[in-house]
């Protein structure tokens, strides 16, 4: 399967290439929006390019806009080139608000909007404007915000997926005490929400320890684990954090699975001491597949990375960036269908969009019903230093039928 344009957005390039802007109401022309000229669409690219999240941030810039450049060489999208205008906020909430005040009024929407503490900072701004904004984040909390696109598994529903995962494969039985190490705030928590859940239905004492961006050594949180007897741990902390686990938990002897989601990892921590081990005791779940996964969307993304970003080295958030920019792409080919790129005709196609196909990168995505996740599918992977992007896929996407039984909390 080549990176071939979804069919909804196939039909927008080749049945509506000809339209141009238009006065609202105007027979045969598309009512436009902040954003949209006679030849351009710009979206908004608010990242990490400078900060901790460097490496996530260009690699999902990089996915953004192999997209958008396979969209652009077959016409674009209604007749016209989809430019992304890139904004580094260098993980700083206040840089966010300022860069977001300069590049609000000149984009239909936002394709990426990287971190939690940003997402926060700008809910109001995003809400008040109308505008829709994708965040690299997967909080079920964000599914309360109508103009927030989470696109692929929450991070609840991919911890009941893993720890289902766990029981059924043997490593972990009713009775048995697991613990959980989670970062303070809407990541974590929302992560242990489902942890407790998942717990609660398979029988489990449930351990949680909770941890700030601070906490670099995991010595007495790991000691707390080992009184405690646990089996397998759950991790939802940055990647160091996961790394500051493995090495606590092997110190203390804690000889058990580690089962982070996808936050946790970056190809980096392949690189540290600690790699042999965490290729044999980490697994991540994640709904969007390791970058050169042997499925052939993800092959055909690897191979243009590869041809666009020789020198670059990539990361399963390139895989993401294409999905999710895959997915903002159907949307704005459906409003170019329905004549209406204003940013209140984006968001009614938001909502109409039942199912995007991103050829395996992520779960098919469903948005039209609100307050729901997009996807409940996860992959399990496994680090592995021999493959580009650090990842290999362990289990293809699955939901566990305990994830099949959760509900989101009531919004």
């Amino acid at each position: 399967m080549r990176l071939s344009l979804p069919r909804a957005l196939a039909a927008g390039v080749m049945a509506l290439v000809a339209l141009t802007t238009g006065c609202a109401g105007t027979d045969g022309n598309v009512l436009t929006g902040p954003g949209v000229t006679a030849d351009t669409i710009s979206l908004g690219v608010l990242g990490d390019l400078s900060g901790p999240f460097a490496p996530l941030g260009k690699n999902l810039m990089q996915g953004n806009q192999l997209y958008f450049d396979k969209v652009n060489a077959a016409g674009g999208i209604c007749g016209r080139q989809v430019r992304l205008v890139v904004a580094d906020h260098g993980y700083n909430a206040q840089r966010a608000i300022d860069l977001y005040s300069q590049v609000e009024p000149k984009v239909l929407g936002f394709v990426q909007l990287l971190g939690s503490p940003m997402t926060d900072a700008l809910k109001q701004d995003i809400l008040q404007d109308q505008v829709l904004a994708a965040p690299a984040g997967w909080s079920s909390w964000l599914l309360r915000h109508p103009y927030l696109m989470v696109t692929g598994t929450t991070y609840d529903l991919e911890m009941v997926n893993g720890l289902d995962y766990l029981v059924n494969q043997g490593g972990v039985t009713r009775g048995d005490a697991v613990g959980h190490v989670y970062l303070d705030g809407d990541y974590g928590g929302n992560a242990l929400q489902g942890s407790t859940f998942a717990a609660g239905q398979l029988g489990l004492s449930l351990v949680p320890v909770k941890v700030d961006e601070k906490t670099r050594d995991m010595t007495a949180q790991l000691a707390t684990l080992k009184a405690q007897r646990v089996k397998a741990i759950l991790a939802s902390v940055t990647p160091a954090q996961t790394v500051a686990i493995a090495t606590a938990a092997r110190a203390a002897g804690l000889d058990v699975p580690i089962l982070s989601d996808n936050p946790g990892f970056d190809p980096a921590i392949l690189r540290t001491q600690m790699a042999p081990w965490l290729e044999q005791k980490l697994l991540m779940v994640s709904s969007y597949a390791p970058f050169g996964a042997d499925i052939p969307a993800a092959r055909d993304l690897a191979a243009a990375f590869r041809a666009r970003y020789p020198s670059d080295a990539p990361s399963a958030a390139v895989d993401y960036g294409y999905a999710v920019a895959n997915a903002y792409g159907e949307i704005l080919a459906t409003a170019c269908a329905n004549k209406d790129l204003t940013r209140e005709g984006v968001h009614r196609a938001f909502r109409s969009q039942h199912t995007i196909d991103t050829g395996g990168l992520n779960p098919l995505l469903h948005f039209s019903d609100a307050g729901k996740p997009s996807a409940d599918a996860v992959y399990v992977l496994r680090p592995d230093s021999h493959v580009p992007g650090g990842l290999a896929i362990v289990k293809n996407l699955f939901v566990s039928a305990l994830a099949s039984r959760y509900e989101i909390a009531a919004l």
